[in-house]
């Protein structure tokens, strides 16, 4: 065999090996690698993540709303200006809807109060005179605590930016929740009208003017 023969057919044998090696490396579209997820097999549904471009079925796609989380709760608010009528001690009513103040329970309008038994007064009168120097001519923000279409509607409200429960109980003219509802600040509240001797508490009868 001639030289020349021979070099043709050691080119023959090699040329195949190399042929596969070009087909494995320039083959069309990206190589795989070791992190890329596996394609689509015919008849399943494509992957939720790829990182290659792939074709979307519309006819097939589907959408799911995700609702946001929720926020926290908004209490309703209720400004009054100036048009609240005096209920009792501790109520009072606007547009014919009745708002009780949060925490208390109202001195009756008939309670006669009794200083060691030496004089009585009214205080009953007094107390209910009280909320409405607090409530008259006055810009009231409330919040809604409560609602019950049996019962009147629970709130706490501020005149000046102070609670009007708060400061009828330190005038003494209110008497906390039985039901335990009231905070730590009432029963301060209380607390210091008892001691001071304000309101129903008073030793001395009526007060001069209302606080």
């Amino acid at each position: 065999m001639s030289i020349s023969a021979a070099r043709r057919r050691l080119t023959r044998h090699l040329r195949w090996p190399l042929v596969a090696a070009t087909v494995l490396v320039f083959a069309p579209g990206r190589s795989a690698s070791a992190g890329d997820p596996p394609p689509p097999r015919s008849g399943t549904e494509p992957p939720i993540w790829t990182n290659v471009p792939t074709r979307i079925d519309r006819d097939r796609e589907t959408r799911e709303r995700i609702e946001p989380p929720p926020g926290p709760p908004v209490e309703p608010r209720l400004v009054i200006r100036g048009d609240a009528r005096v209920v009792d001690a501790t109520t009072i009513a606007v547009d014919g809807r009745r708002l009780r103040l949060f925490g208390l329970v109202p001195v009756e309008r008939g309670r006669i109060c009794d200083v060691d038994g030496r004089f009585r007064w009214a205080c009953g009168i007094h107390a209910r005179a009280a909320l409405g120097a607090l409530t008259k001519d006055r810009t009231l923000r409330c919040r809604i605590l409560a609602v019950d279409p049996d019962a009147d509607t629970v709130v706490d409200c501020l005149s000046q930016d102070r609670s009007i429960s708060e400061r009828l109980v330190e005038g003494g003219w209110a008497e906390l929740d039985t039901d335990g509802r009231a905070t730590p600040a009432l029963a301060a509240a209380r607390a210091r009208a008892e001691r001071d001797g304000r309101g129903i508490w008073s030793k001395t009868g009526a007060p001069s003017e209302d606080r």
